[in-house]
């Protein structure tokens, strides 16, 4: 137990993934010479994090699933361990584009925690903006803006008004009103995150830069290039800075510098992005 947790400190918190790595092998050898099948899923569950963490969803997935497919009946905290690897499973099924299974196995999480926990759990909370995020995936625009703007009131009853948990649920219902053409009010509501992120989190962390791409899009879509280029290239330093330069997620605001190249008639610049 206590190599699992200082793997997933090391290896998710601090960033070091090849130490991290080591000491969660060391963890799953000391599980399994246990017999303790909980304790053999729950290491199989912290890889996968570490993996998912750099993006390797390729790698998270089948860890998941075996940590899940692990996971005794019988254990003491079945369902809340079962949601746990069923919420991350969700999110890099999401990741790699399969969106139906992830809201699935989100709903199946979001039940579990509800029914143990309670619904203005912040486990549940967090599974039900989850839930929304993918239903805008698939195009539920609708569902998905009625679910979000639940779950925002609900993060503001139990957390206040300025806790880091509603900035994922800010950016979402940005990119909802982005998405119907609202562009002012996409702008609120993400500058509204990017605040909070900078104060709460400090201006150089990955979630700030999940803000700054999506105000990146906006400034795209009022054709605002200057803006753009600024936001996306903040976007891409942050994300260096966390991941380093080979992680799949620098790929996404390289993507947006291309776009804007583009629109501004170079090909050139846009293929060297």
């Amino acid at each position: 137990n206590v190599l699992a947790l200082l793997a997933y400190v090391t290896g998710y918190s601090k960033g070091d993934l090849e130490r991290g790595l080591d000491q969660i092998a060391q963890a799953r050898a000391l599980a399994d010479a246990t017999e303790d099948p909980a304790l053999h899923a729950r290491t199989l569950g912290y890889e996968g994090v570490l993996y998912h963490t750099q993006g390797r969803v390729d790698r998270a997935i089948p860890l998941y699933e075996a940590a899940i497919a692990a996971l005794p009946e019988d254990a003491p905290n079945h369902e809340l361990d079962l949601a746990g690897y069923l919420y991350n499973l969700a999110l890099a099924r999401r990741e790699d584009g399969h969106f139906a299974e992830a809201l699935e196995a989100l709903q199946r999480a979001e039940q579990l925690y509800s029914a143990r926990l309670g619904t203005m759990h912040p486990e549940a909370i967090e599974s039900r903006d989850a839930v929304a995020t993918t239903l805008f995936m698939l195009g539920r625009v609708d569902e998905a803006q009625a679910t979000l703007e639940t779950v925002l009131q609900q993060r503001r009853q139990t957390l206040g008004d300025d806790h880091p948990d509603q900035i994922a649920t800010l950016i979402t219902l940005g990119n909802l009103a982005n998405e119907r053409g609202e562009l002012a009010k996409a702008k609120a509501y993400l500058l509204a995150a990017r605040d909070l992120a900078v104060d709460k989190l400090g201006p150089d962390h990955p979630s700030v830069s999940n803000v700054l791409h999506n105000l990146a899009n906006v400034a795209h879509d009022e054709h605002d290039w200057d803006t753009s280029v600024e936001l996306f290239e903040r976007t891409l330093a942050i994300r260096r800075k966390a991941y380093g330069n080979d992680s799949p997620t620098t790929a996404d605001p390289l993507t947006g510098l291309a776009t804007v190249a583009i629109d501004r008639g170079d090909p050139q610049r846009a293929l060297a992005w």
